[in-house]
């Protein structure tokens, strides 16, 4: 039977972490369509199962007297083991492999190179956690004089960090990925920081205190483990750093003709009233082909890249309806995201600037060539601060040109005031309403392949 101190520190944390994690569980079903694309957020999954498992096992033990010890901390080790493995798989699915980072590309990667970071990671943590196991279960292992097994756990811990550090660091020294607004760096950073103290806590106050020294008054691991996840999923929830994975598709509708004009690569400014000019230019660019006789440029080397330049692949984010969008400007298969706060497929909320700007760094960095749109600027700027939203687009400035992606935003210069339009002007194309894009076609005029001389006879 639990006695009233054993319940109040331990069950009853336990049974309010349970339920915390069954509200995870609700969140991740209602995001299941686009969330479970990206290999990282399978890492937040795993980290949840296994918490499961730490609180489940604690409450079951709870209700026994025998072996106790020996079953606490074995649970306890797989817990932690676990728990900083995906922490390290989480940080380098965003930073060094982050490219991989689709289930799609992952898959086919993983088998191409089965030894990494990640698995090499998981061997090291199992070599450390299937010995003792065996020990515990054989009562070859004691608890109170074996330091080398409590060493081994805390150095794996130690490593992990050392790990997730360096992977951090290197990053910010390198700038993979995106740049993204300080408040959500923050946040990451402060996700990061509870993932490794949750582990810590159970090592320090539990496997320690409690069991190796039996110092189990009062003991508060389960309450400071309960506290810690409710900030980690406050973290994630400001972060949502976690991008939608879009994939890029060939336009299957084509209209009759070819066209004539390519706009080069870089970052463009639509300013009109209306975004229908914006949408216009880019229904033409991705459903209709260059002409077959049109002069590529040196810098095409593969067929594929060919291929990409001459029907280029397309993604939109808009405020309008997508269902609309397709139906007027007759894209079938080209990814449209929508600004909305309402949950669904290929949605966004205008408040999740970091999961809209990881969304599209991702697809420009694998679609080469591609086309990007943004419509809905000024609705981003109701729910965040200006500065905020001007880096989010500084940042995809920045991948643009790095993946020679042509990157539209339409605007309504009306809707800002002079600094702020201003602002939005510096480092990239201004284009006009219609005259400016008719303008720019003119300038974007493809030459055609000159055919070759005839020798003379």
């Amino acid at each position: 039977m639990v006695e009233l101190e054993e319940f109040v520190f331990q069950v009853l944390p336990d049974l309010m972490g349970l339920c915390l994690v069954a509200y995870v569980a609700f969140v991740i079903f209602v995001a299941r369509s686009s969330f479970f694309t990206a290999v990282r957020n399978w890492m937040i999954v795993l980290f949840a199962a296994f918490l499961t498992f730490l609180w489940v096992s604690e409450i079951v033990l709870a209700s026994f007297t025998d072996i106790r010890v020996d079953a606490y901390t074995g649970v306890d080790a797989i817990f932690i083991i676990f728990a900083m493995w995906t922490l390290v798989c989480l940080v380098a699915m965003s930073t060094i492999y982050r490219k991989q980072n689709a289930v799609e590309d992952f898959l086919p990667w993983l088998r191409k190179n089965p030894i990494n970071l990640i698995t090499g990671w998981g061997v090291i943590g199992l070599a450390i956690l299937v010995p003792s196991l065996y020990l515990l279960g054989n009562g070859q292992l004691n608890i109170a004089r074996d330091d080398w097994f409590f060493g081994s756990v805390f150095g794996y811990i130690l490593t992990s960090v050392v790990v997730v550090a360096y992977l951090t660091i290197r990053t910010l020294r390198s700038r993979i990925g995106p740049r993204l607004p300080r408040d959500t760096m923050m946040a990451m950073y402060r996700l990061e920081a509870i993932w490794i103290f949750i582990p810590s806590v159970v090592f320090a106050f539990d496997m320690i205190m409690r069991l190796k020294y039996n110092i189990d008054s009062n003991n508060p691991h389960s309450w400071i483990a309960l506290i810690l996840f409710e900030g980690m999923i406050g973290a994630f929830r400001d972060t949502r750093f976690t991008a939608v994975i879009v994939d890029p598709e060939v336009e299957t509708v084509r209209r009759e003709g070819f066209r004539e004009y390519d706009i080069p690569r870089g970052v463009y400014l639509m300013e009109d009233d209306k975004p229908e000019s914006a949408f216009n230019l880019f229904a033409e660019l991705v459903t209709m082909p260059l002409r077959p006789d049109a002069k590529i440029p040196a810098t095409e080397e593969s067929a594929s890249a060919t291929l990409e330049y001459l029907i280029p692949r397309g993604f939109m984010i808009a405020r309008e309806y997508p269902e609309n969008l397709r139906e007027v400007y007759r894209l079938q298969v080209t990814p449209i995201m929508w600004l909305s706060e309402s949950p669904g497929e290929l949605r966004v909320a205008p408040t999740s600037l970091a999961v809209l700007t990881d969304t599209a760094v991702r697809f420009m960095e694998t679609t080469p060539n591609s086309i990007v749109l943004m419509e809905g600027v000024e609705y981003l700027i109701t729910f965040n601060d200006f500065k905020k939203v001007l880096k989010a687009l500084d940042a995809l400035n920045e991948t643009a040109w790095i993946n020679k992606t042509r990157f539209i935003v339409a605007v309504n210069p009306r809707a800002f005031d002079v600094k702020e339009l201003a602002m939005l002007e510096r480092d990239r194309k201004v284009v006009k309403a219609m005259a400016g894009i008719e303008h720019l076609k003119r300038e974007s005029k493809i030459e055609a392949v000159k055919p070759a001389e005839t020798p003379p006879k």
